[in-house]
């Protein structure tokens, strides 16, 4: 149901129905295009993979259909931290690009939140508007904004 490169290309992530973020490490340039064995798999989550991204190399962060998301240490294969807020499944996340500890996150439960990865209480803000599924959300290039997108009702 997704996948994501790392901003170094040197590693990608899916995810999907099995509740799991695979990372496989890719080949230099140049070198044999197989990739024989997942470098790590995160299991944590209790529904499926709808969305992850990765910040550096080093961490991800993934949303679920269980309503939570979570931040990765990759190197670990554990959750540093855990996302709570959304009263549905969370379809899609957006990393800032202009501040790597801030993303948006897109749910079910109709809202859009924007996460602060550097506090105790990370959801900075509630976004509610929408009367059906937020399906997608994305930040602009300058960090500034973001746009969310769901279906007429």
């Amino acid at each position: 149901m997704t996948v994501a490169f790392s901003s170094s290309g040197q590693f990608v992530a899916s995810g999907g129905l099995d509740n799991a973020a695979t990372i496989f490490k890719l080949p230099p340039k140049g070198g044999p295009a197989v990739i024989s064995k997942p470098l790590t798999v995160l299991n944590q989550h209790e529904g499926y993979l709808s969305c992850c991204r990765f910040i550096g190399d080093d961490t991800l962060v993934t949303s679920s259909g269980d309503s939570t998301l979570l931040m990765w240490d990759i190197a670990s294969g554990h959750a540093k931290r855990r996302f709570d807020g959304h009263h549905a499944d969370v379809m899609s996340l957006s990393i800032c690009p202009s501040n790597p500890a801030t993303f948006v996150s897109g749910s079910c439960d109709t809202s859009a939140r924007l996460w602060d990865s550097r506090i105790q209480n990370p959801c900075v803000m509630t976004y509610l508007g929408h009367e059906a599924d937020v399906n997608s959300v994305r930040f602009m290039a300058d960090g500034q904004a973001f746009v969310t997108v769901s279906l007429p009702c």
